[in-house]
């Protein structure tokens, strides 16, 4: 993220009225990119931004391309059939490989079977993994 990203997000920050910490968990934690990575159905946050771009992720059922969608409570984010059965290759390889995150988040619902999450609650700092 760069200096000018980092400063509309401290500017959205300033509007809500919760404390800075929650303020900054929800902004960066309740993004796409992060919330893929976050998942384990991509390797990096970066990887994450590719499948956002490509047009693979759906919300409420519409197809999203913005890198910075900011998710809300009871989204409901779906794959392309394509991406799901990558992921799902991916997710298998990487617990073989014992490369998952096994703390996944407690602020979303996971069904790795239809392949769709919803977002529950707000990110908190007990909700959110270390890494």
């Amino acid at each position: 993220m760069n200096i000018k990203k980092f400063r509309k997000y401290l500017q959205k920050v300033n509007t809500r009225r919760i404390d800075f910490e929650s303020k900054i968990l929800f902004l960066l934690e309740s993004r796409l990119d992060m919330l893929l990575f976050r998942l384990n159905l991509v390797k990096t946050p970066k990887e994450g931004r590719q499948y956002v771009k490509c047009k693979k992720i759906k919300i409420n059922d519409q197809i999203v391309n913005k890198l910075n969608y900011q998710l809300y409570l009871n989204d409901v984010i779906s794959f392309d059939k394509k991406f799901s059965v990558m992921c799902s290759r991916t997710l298998w390889s990487r617990l073989k490989a014992k490369k998952v995150l096994f703390h996944y988040p407690k602020y979303l619902h996971v069904d790795y079977k239809l392949m769709k999450c919803i977002f529950i609650s707000y990110p908190t700092k007990k909700t959110v993994p270390a890494t």
